[in-house]
């Protein structure tokens, strides 16, 4: 009986590769090489115990976190000897023929993202409200003025202290805009996040910037920490990662289907 392959993503074929010398994914099960057309795919091979443990485990993947860990940590190592287009958790292929027949049928797609995340990392931009918001602006009153009386005076101040909440809003807005667009400027690549209510950031953008490129990155997010800060905002900045944005993951189905699969978008 052939075993499944669970994958971590597509190298080139070139990167000097010591399989033994890698984390393993579940204890006695180490990384191996599928390589074709320039391009080698790093796996483990799953026996039939080990695949029926791991469709179990992805039923439930927050009852798991061990194996969550284990599946980063690979990525991470082989990251950190040469650029990846990293699989997502839990991907398979049902044998290394339809993994060798995957890399052949995708080979252009896959050599021109390889090309695009070569010499870079993402990194991940997150603007947080912090826990110190800046006082509610308020209407400007001195000791010697007279309490508002008539409805006039009323809405006045109440058009004031509107106008200050919007203001203060805008100002957050132009300086997350501006941060982005630095950032931006520096990237070969960007994303940005759909806004989404149920998380704890405002803004959270993605960017593959050239590992040379990384001072500058770094300078610009400390530069802009003190205005965030002064707007209640704080900022979150995390990389070099392997480039998980910037490639899409292979679609397992259609790839048992017809022994291919698409890493590239």
């Amino acid at each position: 009986m052939t075993n499944a392959i669970y994958l971590f993503g597509v190298m080139s074929a070139a990167t000097n590769l010591d399989p033994a010398a890698l984390p393993s994914l579940i204890p006695g099960l180490h990384a191996e090489l599928v390589s074709t057309d320039g391009l080698c795919a790093v796996g483990v091979a799953l026996p039939a115990f080990a695949k029926t443990q791991l469709e179990q485990i992805l039923a439930h993947p927050d009852q798991a976190p061990e194996l969550l860990i284990a599946h980063d940590r690979m990525i991470h190592a082989l990251f950190a000897q040469g650029s990846i287009l990293p699989s997502r958790f839990g991907m398979t292929l049902s044998c290394a023929d339809a993994v060798r027949a995957w890399l052949a049928d995708d080979a252009a797609a896959l050599h021109a993202r390889l090309a695009a995340v070569a010499g870079a990392g993402e990194w991940c931009l997150k603007i947080k409200t912090s826990g110190d918001q800046p006082p509610k602006p308020q209407a400007p009153v001195t000791p010697s003025s007279p309490r508002p009386v008539g409805g006039a005076q009323f809405l006045k101040r109440k058009l004031s202290a509107k106008r200050a909440v919007e203001d203060g809003a805008q100002n957050r807005r132009q300086a997350v805009q501006a941060l982005h667009a630095a950032c931006t400027a520096l990237a070969r690549e960007h994303r940005v996040a759909a806004a989404d209510p149920l998380k704890d950031w405002r803004f959270r953008g993605h960017y593959l910037i050239d590992h040379r490129q990384k001072p500058q990155l770094t300078a610009i997010a400390q530069s802009q920490q003190a205005g965030l800060a002064a707007l209640g905002l704080t900022l979150d900045l995390q990389g070099p990662l392997p480039a998980y944005s910037f490639c899409a993951a292979p679609n397992t189905g259609a790839a048992d289907a017809a022994q291919h699969a698409a890493i590239a978008a």
